[in-house]
């Protein structure tokens, strides 16, 4: 099915990556957004166990993690929950160079020494000697937030059509000419 209809943005996929995309640029553009299951977030979206980390992705991503931090809170899309890596006196370097390159970063660590981590999970074995703390960390409501981002996009007049793979792109002067199988 060639698409009769012209958009200026077509995104192909309607998982997290795709719905939040056309959530966010619906208002100012026409979107459609190609999806090749009969619902979106069929796959990856769909399985996923997500965990917000501020530290995800090397301090250089911090920014962004952090950034997304009060949007994901203040609508309930996040569970408080903290992450704990623990070590061996072995692992004493990699905990020491963690902890350098992420705490001028924003993010919200804590050094912990045996002592301190034996508090925080009692029957711990000894030889586990030192860990980092991460309490910002949470979970995340995969399945509200691609709710609430379908809903935005539907809202701001995105086209979602579903059953709709992409078969062919080609460029046709100053757009694109996109073959799909036949989509609802």
């Amino acid at each position: 099915v060639i698409l009769p209809e012209r958009y200026d943005i077509a995104i192909i996929g309607a998982g997290m990556a795709g719905a939040s995309l056309a959530a966010e640029l619906a208002p100012h553009a026409s979107v459609i957004v190609l999806e090749a299951e009969d619902q979106p977030g069929y796959h990856a979206t769909g399985r996923s166990a997500a965990f917000w980390e501020e530290c995800y992705g090397g301090p250089d991503v911090v920014p962004l993690t952090l950034a997304s931090g009060p949007y994901l809170r203040e609508r309930g899309f996040l569970l408080q929950r903290g992450a704990l890596y623990v070590g061996r006196d072995e692992d004493r370097p990699a905990i020491d160079d963690f902890m350098v390159r992420f705490v001028n970063t924003g993010a919200t660590i804590e050094r912990l020494d045996a002592a301190q981590l034996a508090q925080r999970l009692p029957g711990i074995r000894p030889e586990w000697t030192g860990a980092v703390w991460q309490p910002a960390c949470a979970a995340i409501d995969v399945g509200g937030l691609h709710a609430h981002y379908l809903a935005a996009l539907r809202k701001y007049g995105a086209q979602l059509v579903t059953r709709a793979r992409l078969c062919v792109a080609e460029r046709a002067g100053d757009s694109w000419q996109l073959e799909t199988t036949s989509g609802q």
